[in-house]
């Protein structure tokens, strides 16, 4: 009995010594990988320390001031590109503008041009007609029937034309004309039984409001005689022209 015990126990023994030195032999081993291994699985660990508070503020007023430095620099590009807006807006303004004088300047040139053109145009006509006009140069004989009564007077100037059956005018119209316009004014005379004109009316006139009254002036100024039909009695109708030329 004593034998089977002394047996057993040596077994145990035995493994539990074998056990033990596999388990010393690994632990070896094992740090002798850990050893060559060492500075591959280092752990590192740092410390960091807090600035003091008044650095902290510091850093964060210096932090706030370079915000507001972008902020301002971003309002100033903003403002930038609505200036160049802006100015490109005014630009095109401008340019519309110019187009707009440049057809408005064309225009008037066209419309000067026109009004030129119907200007030469009644000029040209005009003096067709004083041509025409200055042809009648002798006084025109009265009949003794007086039917028909046409009597010129030369002046400087121009001269006048006297249409009215029985009448002559007694002494020459002499019109302060000073002016440098030209044309012609035809007025239509009422005068009584003893030769005074009691009314006028202007028929026709190719000269300004200025000039036809200068020439009613002294039309005002002149009286007429009989030259036939002494006995009749009773107001005549008659029609006397004005030729203006160059003084």
């Amino acid at each position: 009995m004593m034998g089977k015990k002394s047996i057993i126990s040596g077994s145990l023994s035995f493994i539990i010594h074998l056990f033990l030195f596999l388990l010393f032999g690994v632990f070896t081993l094992y740090n002798s990988n850990l050893g060559s291994n060492a500075q591959k699985n280092a752990i590192q660990i740092e410390f960091t320390v807090a600035p003091p508070p008044k650095q902290r503020k510091e850093n964060l007023k210096e932090i706030e001031n370079k915000k507001k430095e972008v902020k301002k620099i971003n309002k100033e590009i903003k403002n930038e590109k609505k200036l160049s807006k802006i100015k490109s807006k005014n630009i095109i303004k401008k340019k519309k503008l110019i187009n707009k004088k440049d057809k408005n300047e064309k225009k008037d040139i066209e419309q000067k041009e026109e009004k030129g053109g119907k200007l030469e145009k009644e000029t040209q006509k005009l003096i067709k007609q004083k041509k025409q006009e200055e042809k009648p140069n002798k006084i025109q004989e009265i009949d003794k029937r007086a039917i028909y009564n046409t009597q010129v007077i030369k002046t400087k100037g121009g001269g006048a034309m006297l249409e009215m059956k029985g009448w002559t005018w007694d002494n020459i119209p002499k019109p302060n004309d000073s002016s440098d316009e030209v044309g012609k004014i035809v007025f239509k005379i009422i005068i009584d039984d003893f030769g005074e004109i009691i009314n006028i009316k202007t028929l026709e006139r190719t000269v300004s409001l200025k000039v036809e009254a200068i020439y009613r002036e002294a039309l005002e100024m002149i009286t007429f005689s009989r030259t036939s039909n002494k006995d009749s009695k009773g107001n005549s109708i008659g029609k006397i022209t004005f030729f203006i030329r160059y003084k």
